[in-house]
Order: C-alpha cells, then sequence, then structure tokens
C-alpha cells in the first residue's frame, strides 16, 4: 500500500509556512499527474502522407475472383411488360402538381391544434388548380368539402383528422 506524502509549495517571502494551503497526495496520484502533465507537452505525431514511400494502407488490396466474361446470364427476352407496371385504366392528367421537398418526401403533415384535440393534415408546396385538388381529394376520402379547405394566403390544403398514410398514397397512385 502506498504511503501519503507531503508536498509543500514554495512560500512567498511575505507569508509564513503554516499559513499556506497543504495538499496530501499519493505517490500514484502525484506520478498520473506527472504523467499526464507529460503528455500534454508532447504534441500528437502527424499522421502518415499517402504519397509518401514508407505510408502501406491499412487494408491490403483485394484479389477479384471473379471476371464480367466468366460470369454466365441466363438467356432471357429482353423486355417483357407485366400487368403490374401497367395499370388496367389511364390516370387523366392533373390540373394540380405536389412538388417534393429537398428530402424527397411528399409535403404531407400531420397537425394537432386547439391542445390536441383538433387534428389536421396538411398537404402544402400545390402548384395550379387547388380547388381541383380539393375536390378530387374529398371524393378519394369519403369526405364533405367542408372537412377538406384550402387555405386562400398559402394555397395549402387541410384535411379534418389524421389522413397522411391515405393522402400520400393517393398522391403516388397519381404521380407525385
Amino acid at each position: 500500500m502506498l504511503r501519503p506524502t507531503l508536498l509543500r509549495l514554495k512560500a512567498p517571502a511575505s507569508r509564513c509556512l503554516f499559513q499556506l494551503p497543504l495538499t496530501i497526495r499519493t505517490l500514484s496520484t502525484a506520478a498520473a499527474a506527472a504523467n499526464t502533465s507529460k503528455q500534454q507537452q508532447q504534441p500528437p505525431p502527424p499522421p502518415p502522407n499517402k504519397n509518401s514511400a514508407n505510408y502501406t494502407a491499412r487494408r491490403p488490396a483485394r484479389k477479384r475472383t471473379t471476371t464480367l466474361a466468366s460470369q454466365k446470364t441466363p438467356n432471357r427476352s429482353p423486355f417483357t411488360p407485366s400487368s403490374a407496371t401497367n395499370p388496367a385504366k389511364p390516370l387523366p392528367p392533373a390540373p394540380y402538381l405536389v412538388s417534393r421537398t429537398p428530402s424527397n418526401n411528399l409535403p404531407v403533415y400531420q397537425l394537432a391544434k386547439r391542445g390536441g384535440n383538433y387534428k389536421l393534415t396538411a398537404i402544402k408546396k400545390i402548384d395550379g388548380d387547388a380547388r381541383t385538388m380539393q375536390k378530387w381529394l374529398a371524393d378519394e376520402l369519403g369526405m364533405d368539402l367542408d372537412q377538406v379547405r384550402v387555405k386562400t394566403p398559402t394555397g395549402h390544403i387541410e384535411v379534418v383528422g389524421h389522413h397522411k398514410q391515405q393522402i400520400t398514397e393517393w398522391l403516388e397512385r397519381h404521380g407525385f
């Protein structure tokens, strides 16, 4: 076991030794403090330069085991359309456009107002005829036109209730 030792500080000429605070440290804490001060004085070594002759990569280069010529591909027809890619009836072109957000998501948001009791779904970034979109959306959701509103200054559409999943699926079916 290590014994605590007293380390005294040098006293200035105006003060007596008994007025200075004494610190008690064990030998291990004093040695640890000395090591940390030495480590702080030495800067870390710079990373190796990739262009130098002594640089070696951390991972060796992998060898390719197969080539494109040795891989065999089955003989298939160049393109066969499936019934899933061709819808039964084409959708009419929409007189409005819903732009996507910078993160490539549809701008459909769920809102809660009046202390969380009034739930809304908002659709933003609508260009074109928002009134037509309001009518088509009300028909799709089976709601009255009173529950699907177009906000006049912004052009956003608000739907009463949380219907984000249904609206995003409807917009994706229409190609937005």
